[in-house]
């Protein structure tokens, strides 16, 4: 039987909808507002905020600092430009990334997308995406903040030769370092990067390759940050089958434990109406290729769902979410957990150690889950009064916030222990007040915890019925 929370305080606002203003929150341990399973229960204080933007990509790397990431549009003149916002001393800048580095250089609306977001310490953040040069063509760009400043390169292919020697632009991609861009025969790359510390990063993706018979195609890609410099390599293949040659490569997502450390996944073909999943696992500085499970799709050209989405809590072990399922992946061998009376998709995931998770099912038209792996064991618990959670983040082991929302009002999600606590998100404080009322709508859409003890969630809200502009960005702010 799933072992159903008893809230008694009503949700946050839904993750990942963008609505009217945007919201930021810190929370500080005291106010009571309710518990499930042990009622008296502490929990942290949350303190609004309005921000200029609502940020889909999140990350607080400590206390007191977070970055936020943005695909291009209002209220920078330039669409298309990617916009990006420090948190720091309770204040958040914001400015449109700088281009003038790359090379070929951007168009004059480059559609910006970003795909990948990782901040290793305070001040030191690295995003990679795609953008448009040219007559329409994409390449891919990686930025870097620093000092305060972000400088922005294309790409370097340099370092691929022979068979896996790039191909010249084409009208797709020269090298694709994620994003959601499909081309006509349905091939949509899937990438994503990881930093472990300031001076080391990896980025994984496709490129366009000339090929042993001249007629080109796609490899695997790695974007390695070492010694102050950007080089790219191909990742192996040699130990996939069926044929490595047949079919797509697609990326899902990435992690590095450590340096030395690192799992990317994500699936290839289909062979037959059939995607495999498959690993590339970097140790002590070697990469080594490995296939998973097979899933048979029975439709041609139809990626499997992944959530994009793994973490990596220690070498060597690593876990993600799949579909109904989440997997774990060590020494070559992935396991499988789920909970039999769960049936939406797991969805975001955070491992603070090894032997601890949590998770997030999310369904607009089902009911939702907040799950714990533990012990090998999944366990979901259902979030009542069709309240929806979309993102989660854990600092500690038991200790972790959700986020959604819950009509008309925001959801907060506190887990301390094994018990999870329902909450408002609170709203005073914010301009234009937040009103719940039918057509109104307050949902939060990002969170990341630095500590135990201090967490930051981003979200948006509409507060007049029927109507979506002007929207309004906050910020929920926790510290303890």
């Amino acid at each position: 039987m799933v072992r159903r929370a008893r809230r008694q305080v009503p949700h946050l606002p839904r993750l990942r909808r963008q609505w009217g203003g945007v919201l930021v929150g810190v929370a500080a341990l005291g106010t009571l507002v309710g518990t499930a399973g042990h009622a008296g229960a502490a929990q942290p204080k949350w303190v609004a905020a309005n921000i200029p933007t609502e940020f889909p990509t999140l990350a607080c790397p400590v206390p007191g600092f977070c970055l936020g990431a943005k695909d291009g549009g209002p209220p920078y003149k330039a669409v298309g430009d990617a916009v990006v916002g420090t948190y720091s001393g309770d204040v958040w800048h914001e400015t449109a990334l700088p281009l003038s580095g790359l090379t070929p250089p951007a168009a004059r609306n480059p559609a910006i997308e970003i795909t990948g977001l990782s901040c290793p310490s305070r001040g030191r953040c690295v995003l990679v995406g795609t953008y448009i040069y040219g007559a329409g063509e994409r390449d891919a760009l990686i930025a870097t903040l620093s000092g305060g400043k972000w400088t922005s390169i294309t790409a370097p292919l340099s370092g691929l030769t022979g068979d896996n020697a790039p191909a010249p632009m084409s009208d797709f991609l020269s090298v694709y370092l994620g994003g959601f861009l499909c081309n006509a025969d349905l091939q949509c790359p899937l990438s994503a990067l990881s930093c472990p510390t300031v001076s080391f990063c990896l980025a994984v993706g496709l490129y366009d390759t000339v090929g042993f018979d001249g007629q080109g195609g796609q490899a695997t890609l790695v974007e390695t940050y070492q010694g102050g410099r950007w080089t790219a390599s191909a990742l192996p293949d040699q130990n996939l089958g069926p044929p490595e040659g047949q079919g797509l490569f697609t990326f899902s997502a990435l992690d590095c434990a450590s340096v030395e450390a690192c799992v990317a996944v994500g699936d290839y073909g289909p062979v037959n109406g059939t995607l495999h999943d498959f690993a590339e696992t970097l140790s002590n500085g070697k990469w080594s290729s490995s296939v998973g499970p097979v899933v048979a799709t029975g439709r041609p050209y139809q990626p499997i769902e992944l959530s994009g989405v793994i973490t990596c809590p220690e070498r060597g072990y690593c876990v993600l979410e799949r579909g109904h399922s989440l997997m774990s992946f060590s020494a070559g061998k992935w396991t499988t957990y789920t909970d039999p009376h769960i049936s939406t998709a797991w969805g975001p995931l955070s491992c603070p150690t090894k032997e601890f998770c949590a998770a997030v099912s999310s369904n607009l038209l089902a009911t939702n889950y907040l799950g714990i792996l533990e012990n090998g064991k999944l366990t979901g618990y259902a979030v009542p009064n069709l309240g929806a959670v979309v993102d989660v983040s854990c600092a500690a082991k038991g200790k972790c916030v959700a986020v959604g929302s819950a009509v008309p009002a925001g959801l907060i999600e506190t887990l301390s222990g094994r018990v999870w606590t329902m909450s408002q998100a609170p709203f005073a404080g914010l301009r234009p007040a937040a009103r719940f009322e039918r057509g109104t709508y307050f949902t939060l859409t990002r969170v990341s915890c630095a500590n135990p003890n201090w967490c930051l969630a981003v979200g948006g809200y509409v507060v007049t019925p029927g109507k979506t502009k002007p929207q309004y960005a906050f910020s929920e702010r926790e510290s303890g």
